[in-house]
């Protein structure tokens, strides 16, 4: 999807992110901010009941009930998951990332990953890469 916006005389194209359909956010979020606002839409039904959301690490507090009891989840929201490691986290001050793509294949396996483009219908992005050398750019 591509907006034509005149600049000075010129055509500028701009792209726009993906449509989200199901969400009150028209598009695909473009940053950490946009992670969030679909995770509060999201929160309850994926059984978090959110305590706190706040500055530095880890960015929010929310409990999930397991069996008969809640425990407290702590989650770090990043935009794409690799951030956390390039931010300096420490995996261990954390349950949770909440990412609109998850792209970090060495993430600790003890954090779970909440890729929220899954749960708004929207397709992983696919790279191809040539298998011969010849054929690279």
């Amino acid at each position: 999807m591509s907006d034509v916006v005149p600049s000075n005389g010129t055509v500028k194209i701009v792209k726009r992110a993906v449509r989200l359909t199901g969400a009150s956010m028209e598009c695909a979020p473009t940053n950490e901010l946009g992670v969030v606002y679909l995770f509060a839409e999201k929160a309850r039904s994926l059984g978090f009941q959110v305590s706190l959301i706040k500055p530095g690490f880890p960015d929010c507090i929310a409990y999930r009930r397991a069996g008969d009891h809640e425990h407290q989840v702590r989650i770090e929201f990043e935009f794409r998951s690799r951030s956390f490691a390039s931010h300096g986290h420490d995996p261990h001050g954390c349950d949770c990332i909440v990412c609109w793509e998850h792209n970090w294949p060495d993430c600790p396996a003890h954090l779970e990953v909440i890729e929220l483009r899954t749960l708004f219908g929207v397709p992983p992005s696919v790279w191809l890469q040539p298998a011969i050398k010849s054929q690279w750019f």
